[in-house]
């Protein structure tokens, strides 16, 4: 690979890289019976022998402008590639940590990716943003797919299965902190949002995150004089619901979290202590995550969770 970097002028400044990669998947293959109570065979699950060699390149082009005291603007546009994972490639079989069948493709290529992202930036004494915007194009882009058809093997529910289409990624996230009260209170909101379509078949790609948007504050005080300083925070997120899905696959509803804790230090003779106190889902919301596994269990996340914690840190020196 090679990267370099050149400040064009006082507001300009320049990076790019190339890089070559090569790659190899090299698998056994593997043949297990699926037998029946009455010890005949039913099923069996086959994996190919597999010998294959990747070589691709992916390169960048950045760039960062100054437009004032506060702003910034930065561009990138880059080629990437992806080599297959083996289980993407010869997987055949009940994937007990995700609770489906999943079945691999060995006729599965590299995926190659065309990126165009643009940031800006701007701060004061008060505040700071960020918003940044992509478009994305991959071509042969590599997704486990639902197919629609029933897994012959007991309880693993659907078959899915890895495949390859065209795809375009885009969309937008931004970040907001405004400081009050003399920088005593921090004010952080921010959201995301993600839209894909796969041109092959005109419809969404499947485990989408669906849209969500937050706001955080946090206040430092004092009870007195001669007690430390504590922090009080809380974080207030509404996820929207994802109803922008795959064939086969389920919509998830939207929710609302809230969470709060407050936090601070006090000395045990030398040592410092660190204590915290946390209220997670304070409305023990019952909520599914759409990029869980659990949700086609229909289990949903954790409720009203309290922590209490002590952090003490040490520090020696080995000589």
């Amino acid at each position: 690979f090679h990267i370099r970097e050149k400040q064009w002028n006082d507001q300009i400044m320049i990076n790019g890289g190339a890089r070559l990669d090569w790659g190899r998947n090299v698998t056994t293959p593997f043949t297990q019976y699926v037998w029946s109570s009455q010890e005949t065979i039913t099923d069996s699950l086959t994996a190919p022998l597999l010998d294959q060699d990747y070589i691709n390149f992916s390169a960048s082009l950045g760039t960062a402008l100054e437009l004032d005291d506060k702003w910034e603007l930065r561009t990138n546009i880059g080629k990437s590639f992806r080599v297959p994972y083996p289980s993407e490639l010869v997987s055949n079989g009940i994937h007990h940590g995700t609770f489906r069948h999943e079945k691999g493709d060995p006729e599965i290529g590299s995926e190659h990716g065309y990126q165009l992202d643009g940031s800006i930036y701007g701060s004061s004494t008060y505040w700071n943003l960020e918003w940044n915007v992509f478009f994305h194009y991959f071509d042969n882009y590599i997704y486990l797919a639902p197919s629609g058809q029933f897994s012959t093997l007991p309880e693993a529910g659907q078959l899915w299965v890895y495949q390859q289409d065209n795809a375009i990624f885009t969309g937008f996230e931004w970040l907001l902190n405004t400081y009050w009260v003399d920088n005593k209170l921090l004010v952080q909101s921010g959201g995301e949002y993600l839209w894909n379509l796969n041109t092959e078949s005109g419809l969404p790609l499947p485990f989408s995150p669906p849209p969500r948007t937050w706001i955080h504050p946090e206040y430092k005080f004092q009870l007195a004089s001669w007690v430390p300083e504590i922090s009080w925070s809380a974080r207030l997120e509404y996820t929207f619901p994802q109803n922008r899905v795959d064939r086969n696959e389920r919509t998830t509803p939207g929710y609302f979290l809230g969470n709060t804790g407050v936090s601070g230090q006090f000395k045990w003779g030398n040592q410092k202590l660190y204590w915290q106190i946390q209220a997670q889902n304070l409305l023990d919301t019952r909520y599914l995550n759409h990029l869980s596994r659990y949700r086609l269990l229909d289990l949903p996340e954790q409720g009203r969770n309290i922590i209490i914690s002590l952090h003490v840190p040490f520090d020696w020196h080995v000589h």
